[in-house]
């Protein structure tokens, strides 16, 4: 385990006191003691970071917290999703009490704080024993979700960089547009998936920040499916051709004369190339459900078989959602909030995310 210290005391006791509170095997500390030193640390991965709210004299005749050193390098972590410690959990090392302060760390990504104190200033003993024990808990809380992150965030900065290169997304308005929508909602779903509700807000509001995060993932399918479409398959009224036609020159839907073409098409347990005389209404308009544009585009575009039974799992968890797929079941026998698939979230969710990186591996 791999943990920056940034403290201009950190060779004053601090890092031997985290050593000594956190006795975990293998953890190696780093050191930097001052503002530059920090931009160079701050380069690198680390699995955890302790940062003080002051470094330098400058900041202690300073009163715009903005302006102290700290909350700099914390700008500097966090205000690009593609640093490498972005996902990294920060725990805010501080001598001030001022809850305006540590709100405005907080506010720009700081998890967690523990405020320092000097011996000959503890006025109040059971204060810091609760001060020492919430140092303790917020610690392993932040070990627990660090792993998490990582691997989302990872899965995350990779799916943003194939986005970046693709060349279906390089050249027209529309397709940036479209870039940029995949790579906002990838930020979005992000902080869905970990920010943290509170008792209130989960209790009494309903909140259910897993169940949004993977909703906003699975939405970027919709982006894919337009994306990997020719565009005189739409126009931007959003009308239907009448000819459905992969950029990699595959049809879904063709008219031929009278009859219409659907390839692939579901029928009693296969996909099949159907033909239909008479036209059906909602593959003549495009009115097609998402997860049959989906299999189609995975189906044209060769994607291997094991993601078309990935979708048909994702899709079937997706349904089961009341957030926005009740069915009379539901309505009648189920509560909002389904605790039954709770357990589920975190793997639907990177799921999500490797098929969407999958198909974006496809040109």
């Amino acid at each position: 385990m791999k943990v920056l210290l940034i403290d201009d005391k950190a060779n004053n006791g601090w890092k031997q006191l985290i050593e000594k509170l956190f006795p975990i095997l293998g953890m190696k500390i780093e050191v930097a003691i001052d503002y530059d030193a920090a931009l160079i640390n701050i380069l690198n991965k680390y699995d955890l970071i302790f940062l003080d709210v002051r470094l330098n004299t400058e900041d202690q005749e300073n009163f715009k917290v903005k302006e102290f050193s700290g909350f700099k390098i914390l700008k500097k972590i966090k205000s690009d999703f593609l640093n490498v410690n972005f996902a990294t959990p920060i725990f805010l090392l501080t001598a001030t009490n001022k809850i305006w302060n540590i709100d405005a760390f907080k506010n720009y990504g700081v998890d967690a704080y523990y405020i320092k104190e000097h011996p000959d200033n503890v006025f109040d003993k059971e204060v810091s024993q609760q001060n020492y024990k919430n140092f303790r808990v917020e610690f392993n809380l932040l070990l627990e979700i660090r792993t998490k992150r990582d691997e989302i965030w990872s899965i995350s900065k990779e799916i943003i960089d194939v986005v970046k290169s693709h060349k279906y997304f390089k050249n027209g308005t529309e397709n940036i547009n479209i870039r940029q929508r995949i790579i906002d909602k990838i930020k979005l779903g992000y902080y869905y998936r970990f920010i943290n509700p509170s008792s209130f807000e989960k209790d009494i509001l309903k909140a259910d920040n897993e169940a949004i995060a993977f909703l906003i993932y699975f939405s970027i399918l919709e982006e894919l499916s337009k994306a990997y479409s020719e565009k005189k398959t739409w126009n931007l009224n959003g009308d239907f051709s009448g000819n459905w036609k992969f950029r990699n020159g595959e049809y879904f839907i063709q008219k031929d004369k009278n009859e219409i073409i659907i390839n692939p098409y579901w029928e009693e347990g296969r996909y099949v190339e159907k033909k239909f005389e008479s036209f059906n209404f909602n593959y003549t308009t495009g009115q097609i459900n998402l997860s049959e544009q989906i299999y189609a585009l995975i189906y044209h575009y060769k994607i291997e078989k094991k993601y078309l039974k990935k979708f048909r799992d994702l899709n079937e968890f997706r349904n089961k959602l009341s957030y926005t797929h009740s069915s009379i079941h539901s309505i009648f026998n189920t509560p909002l909030i389904d605790s039954e698939l709770k357990a589920d979230f975190s793997t639907n969710i990177k799921n999500i995310l490797l098929l969407i990186l999958e198909i974006l591996k496809q040109s």
